[in-house]
């Protein structure tokens, strides 16, 4: 989740993202009747965040409600759902041309696919946005994570022995991770669940699909 929102947010904060990239060339090979042109919403995504007293999406931009308002109001009027997979996968891999998030998705074309889907999603970007409009409840879960995280590295401290051997305490050492992970991510979803649920459809699609 949180790689999701990194990713959301990076691709923001790029230059053009939301206005001129969807300028969609026709595809001369096979002549079709050319497609209404897609309307791009007049939002000077820039000049907003300006106006906001920030020249960029960062860390502390991130902190503002009103920012984060602003990053919905775009995802939702821009024409994302309306081009074409091919369009959309084409933009992320130019944008993030020589950069390791970029290099790792081409090394991992259904990762790509797969947030290509999410991107295209109204629902699940509103979704996943929402969730950090609910401050205090993701405080709260943060909270609750950072103290879950020391509760378990307290109890293998105290359990764990020296004269075990080498595999025994890996295996549980990984079944403390799984645990840990397990427990996270439930809570997560419980509390989180409304927002996640469209994210949660293309994800099991996609595993379907597999």
């Amino acid at each position: 989740m949180k790689f999701l929102f990194l990713f959301f947010f990076i691709l923001m904060s790029l230059p053009g993202f939301c206005q001129e990239d969807f300028e969609v060339t026709e595809i001369r090979e096979n002549p079709k009747p050319a497609a209404a042109p897609l309307v791009i919403p007049e939002i000077d995504s820039a000049l907003e965040l300006k106006k906001l007293g920030y020249d960029s999406i960062n860390a502390k931009a991130l902190t503002d409600k009103k920012v984060i308002l602003l990053i919905k109001r775009i995802l939702e009027e821009s024409q994302l759902s309306e081009a074409p997979p091919d369009i959309v996968k084409g933009l992320i891999l130019e944008k993030l041309k020589g950069s390791l998030l970029g290099n790792f998705l081409k090394a991992t074309p259904r990762l790509l696919d797969l947030l290509v889907d999410i991107m295209r999603d109204k629902r699940a970007l509103s979704g996943l946005i929402d969730i950090v409009l609910r401050r205090e409840d993701l405080k709260s879960y943060i909270h609750f994570w950072i103290a879950f995280l020391i509760a378990a590295w307290l109890l293998k401290k105290a359990t764990f022995r020296k004269e075990w051997g080498r595999l025994k305490t890996i295996g549980l050492g990984l079944c403390v991770s799984f645990i840990i992970t397990g427990v996270s991510v439930t809570i997560f979803y419980n509390t989180f669940e409304k927002e996640l649920e469209p994210t949660i459809e293309i994800l099991s699609r996609h595993w379907n699909q597999a």
